[in-house]
C-alpha cells in the first residue's frame, strides 16, 4: 500500500515538473521571438491589432457564462469584501490589515 502511494506521488511530481518545463520552454521562445504572435520590440502591435482577427474561431462556452454572472461577482464585492476592508483599516493591528491591503483598496474602481 505505501508502495503506491510514493509510486503515485512520484509520478505526480514528475507530471507537474513537465508541464512547467514545457511551459517555461513556451515562455522562452515568445522572449526570443520564436513563435510568438507579437516581436517583443512592438509595444504597440497590441495596441492596433483587430482582437477580432486573433480571437479563436469558436469561444469557450464558460466564456459566455462568465459575462452573465459578472455582475453578480460585482455585487457580492460590494456587499462584502469592500465592508470587510472597511472595517479590518479600522483597526490594523488588530487584523493585520498592511501597507499591500491599503494599496489595493485604493486601486479599486
Amino acid at each position: 500500500m505505501k508502495s503506491m502511494q510514493v509510486m503515485g506521488l512520484v509520478a505526480l511530481m514528475a507530471i507537474l515538473s513537465a508541464g512547467c518545463a514545457a511551459r517555461q520552454q513556451s515562455d522562452l521562445n515568445l522572449v526570443q521571438g520564436g513563435g510568438g504572435m507579437y516581436s517583443a520590440l512592438d509595444a504597440t502591435a497590441q495596441v492596433y491589432s483587430n482582437p477580432r482577427a486573433q480571437a479563436p474561431v469558436e469561444d469557450h462556452p464558460f466564456r459566455y457564462a462568465g459575462f452573465a454572472v459578472h455582475p453578480l461577482g460585482v455585487a457580492l464585492d460590494y456587499a462584502i469584501n469592500r465592508p470587510i476592508y472597511a472595517l479590518t483599516s479600522m483597526f490594523p493591528y488588530i487584523f493585520g490589515y498592511t501597507g499591500e491591503d491599503a494599496l489595493v483598496t485604493s486601486r479599486r474602481q
